[in-house]
């Protein structure tokens, strides 16, 4: 906070405060969660991460090659977008194969917090 009010660009300053206000906001609230409450949105995490992972098993297998159908029937003839895609590094649903992964490695844990992997399917009582 100090840092901001002191800097010579002060907008700039309170743009990067209220993200840190935010996550700080996140993270107060997930611990003032109850377990059930807990479990509930790990759920809901390791859920998004599957269907994520799906998309992105998808784009791999079949979204490329309509991908690159897309990219001819535009005339997009941009070097930087085809070298991108002939990689063929997965990106979707995000902008960056880099985002992609930083997600899943950070969903992956949350998989492997309980020895009985079932507990994901099970309904809360």
């Amino acid at each position: 906070m100090l840092s901001s009010f002191l800097s010579d660009n002060k907008t700039a300053g309170l743009k990067e405060l209220q993200r840190y206000a935010t996550y700080f906001i996140i993270f107060s609230s997930g611990v003032s969660f109850t377990e059930r409450e807990r479990i509930k949105a790990i759920r809901a995490l390791v859920m998004a991460g599957f269907i994520i992972g799906i998309l992105a098993i998808y784009q791999y297998f079949v979204g490329f090659r309509h991908l690159l159908d897309y990219i001819s029937k535009r005339g997009i003839n941009d070097q930087f977008i085809l070298d991108y895609i002939c990689r063929k590094r997965v990106f979707f649903p995000f902008v960056s194969p880099n985002a992609l992964s930083g997600y899943l490695i950070m969903i992956l844990p949350l998989t492997l917090i309980y020895k009985d992997r079932l507990w994901l399917l099970m309904p809360l009582a």
